[in-house]
């Protein structure tokens, strides 16, 4: 996985965390892009860079299209080397989530592969 990746807010991916509270990205709606809902932002760490390690599997897997979920996250840890677990909470269910611990190797990684630009670590 070579290409550098955008990070975007995406009105889609607003309705789609409107419809079910454990959506908050997807991919594959716009190339090269992982779409987030606004609602993202205000997630704990934990999750949002969960979240994103778990959607750059997605993409990295995106020359097979029947993948599943549990791919993706095996795909992000191949990536990472960051373990993603499922935890359910108040901001949804079946949450990808990484440890605290592993919050700043998280951004390294995603800052290298992605825009998004992290502040105030």
């Amino acid at each position: 996985m070579s290409q550098r990746y955008s990070v975007k807010l995406c009105s889609a991916a607003g309705v789609e965390h409107y419809c079910s509270n454990r959506q908050y990205a997807h991919v594959f709606h716009r190339s090269g892009v992982i779409c987030l809902a606004r609602r993202a932002l205000s997630l704990p760490a934990e999750k949002f860079f969960g979240i994103i390690l778990h959607e750059l599997g997605h993409l990295s897997l995106a020359r097979s299209p029947d993948h599943t979920e549990a791919e993706a996250d095996q795909e992000a840890y191949r990536l990472s080397g960051i373990h993603i677990y499922r935890g359910s909470d108040r901001n949804g269910s079946d949450l990808e989530t990484i440890h605290h611990r592993d919050v700043n190797r998280a951004i390294a990684y995603i800052t290298k592969r992605t825009d998004l630009s992290v502040e105030d670590q």
